[in-house]
């Protein structure tokens, strides 16, 4: 459960931040005599701490009855499979846009990589988020971007 609630409480935190911070902003601004960008900061920053306390309020409460339930050793090996998900996903994701960047400079040929027994299963993976990161320009394309540079 605290797995799940530490991803929800992030995203939900994100969005909800952004759907709300202006409201709190306009709150915000009666109250202070000259409002601006530090005002709508600390407006996303209250809205996002609410939210994160709020899903780790109701995440202790849902751990308490799963407790009651005799269900914390389910709760408690449901919770590191999804840590283990959560952990292989960004792994994946970070492999998947760090891989242009890494064939372009040969740091696949250092013993690193070429010894590591995960990288290679990385890799091979990586390749399927390419069809949900469809906006994701290819290794030339970012190549032709950096800018060459002159000595």
């Amino acid at each position: 459960v605290n797995e799940l609630a530490t991803l929800v409480a992030l995203i939900g935190g994100i969005l909800v931040a952004h759907a709300f911070a202006d409201d709190v902003f306009n709150l915000l601004s009666k109250h202070i005599e000259e409002p601006g960008t530090g005002t709508l900061i600390l407006s996303y920053i209250l809205v996002f701490t609410a939210v994160v306390i709020i899903v780790f309020v109701v995440s202790r409460a849902l751990t308490k009855m799963l407790g009651f339930l005799a269900l914390g050793l389910v709760n408690r090996i449901l919770g590191g499979l999804f840590g283990l998900c959560k952990m292989l996903l960004i792994l994946l994701i970070l492999t998947h846009f760090l891989n242009p960047f890494l064939h372009s400079g040969n740091y696949y040929e250092k013993p690193i990589f070429k010894e590591s027994m995960t990288f290679p299963y990385l890799l091979k993976y990586s390749d399927i988020l390419e069809d949900y990161f469809q906006l994701t320009p290819s290794k030339d394309k970012l190549l032709d971007q950096v800018p060459e540079i002159s000595v």
